[in-house]
């Protein structure tokens, strides 16, 4: 060990190795065989509590599709912004953290359906917004996708609560702590 450290600090000092190598890079992960990411937990950054919208864009920069959820203790102690990336059915999930914020490959799918490898970037502060830049490798150039993720008030509407989540305009309304 104490070699391994000289040897080190001689090639920073020498100019061979950049001393950022030497920095301890914070990586995240989870894997599945079955698939099944309910019961697996990645605790990263903690989002705030309050009402939270999520915004996906297509690369042209339309809305495609937005999701409210009711973020509080609970649910953050179970499904953090790292879990809610790809959702449930993954394999594999790996989050490493960069200057900029994080770098993430998923791998997951559905049954009967090729698995889609997902590689993305997270910036942004995630206690209150964010952004996740994703190339899905569904076809041969890869669909980009853009998600941003922002605290829209620090309490929740009335008729939820902490891990209630709200699609299509409220019609739709879940729990993300169902099965957790």
């Amino acid at each position: 060990m104490i070699r391994n450290t000289i040897l080190l600090a001689a090639l920073i000092v020498a100019g061979a190795l950049p001393a950022t190598e030497l920095a301890a890079q914070q990586v995240l992960s989870a894997t599945s065989e079955t698939g099944d990411m309910m019961t697996i937990h990645i605790a990263g950054p903690q989002r705030q509590a309050g009402w939270w919208e999520f915004t996906d864009l297509a690369e042209n920069g339309d809305e495609l599709a937005k999701t409210q959820l009711c973020v509080g203790a609970r649910s953050e102690a179970v499904y953090s912004a790292f879990d809610q990336i790809s959702g449930e059915t993954c394999t594999s999930k790996r989050f490493e953290e960069t200057p900029e914020g994080y770098a993430y490959t998923t791998v997951c799918g559905v049954p009967g359906m090729p698995e889609v490898t997902t590689t993305g970037v997270l910036t942004g502060d995630i206690a209150t917004a964010y952004t996740m830049d994703e190339t899905k490798d569904i076809s041969a150039g890869g669909d980009r996708i853009r998600r941003t993720a922002r605290l829209v008030a620090p309490q929740c509407p009335d008729g939820f609560a902490d891990g209630d989540e709200a699609r299509m305009g409220g019609l739709l309304k879940s729990s993300v702590l169902l099965g957790r």
